[in-house]
């Protein structure tokens, strides 16, 4: 249960088995009810200067486009968890800033004289073989080894059979709920539909097939 551990977790998998939106509650497996963590989730998809400011922050008139100030997601993460889903695609600016808050527990938000303290543990998530991004240079060899201490392998959704049925099962009870059908099950042949699908898009293509059966499904079964 890495959970228990305050250490950071790289996890090589598909490009969309761990997308979040928002912040998710994580609770331990090992102690039911007990909450690990609150995991912030940042988008890597805005460019290099907007993600910069997005991780660290800003001080009032640092930015001109922004006349206010903003506190940044490390900051706003502080004894928390953040969750970054393609750490590759960061900016290697962008990743010196991750490497401070992880060795030396401070931000410098952009335009500030004095760094911020933090304590956050980063979940960094990428399609790629990290080693092969050390080489080419798009994740620098600093930030990989603060990472590295808790790196998971996560299979595909695909080669993962056994989680398949659990997941559409924990989304069924959750779209059943949202869309007031809640009696509906999954019958055995859809059980079997589910398993022998390649799940090309992952955890998210499961949940939206949940739910869309959820919706247009003619009786309970």
């Amino acid at each position: 249960d890495l959970g228990t551990f305050d250490l950071n977790v790289p996890i090589p998998t598909d490009p969309w088995d761990w997308q979040m939106d928002g912040s998710v509650d994580v609770y331990s497996a090992n102690q039911p009810g007990k909450l690990l963590a609150t995991i912030s989730s940042l988008s890597v998809g805005l460019d290099g200067d907007l993600f910069t400011q997005e991780l660290v922050g800003y001080e009032e008139g640092a930015i001109s486009s922004s006349p206010r100030g903003h506190v940044g997601a490390l900051v706003r993460a502080n004894s928390g968890t953040i969750y970054l889903n393609e750490v590759t695609s960061v900016s290697l600016e962008a990743q010196g800033h991750l490497v401070t808050a992880l060795n030396h527990r401070h931000v410098m938000p952009i335009g500030a004289d004095t760094p911020v303290p933090v304590d956050v543990r980063v979940i960094a998530a990428t399609q790629y073989d990290p080693m092969e991004s050390l080489e080419d240079g798009t994740l620098r060899e600093d930030l990989y080894y603060a990472l590295a201490i808790g790196r998971i392998n996560l299979p595909p959704l695909r080669e993962r059979q056994t989680d398949i049925i659990r997941l559409a099962e924990a989304f069924l009870y959750e779209y059943a709920g949202r869309h007031g059908r809640p009696n509906i099950q999954m019958s055995s042949d859809y059980k079997a539909v589910l398993l022998d699908c390649a799940w090309p898009g992952n955890v998210r293509q499961l949940r939206n097939v949940i739910e869309h059966g959820v919706i247009m499904a003619e009786s309970n079964e």
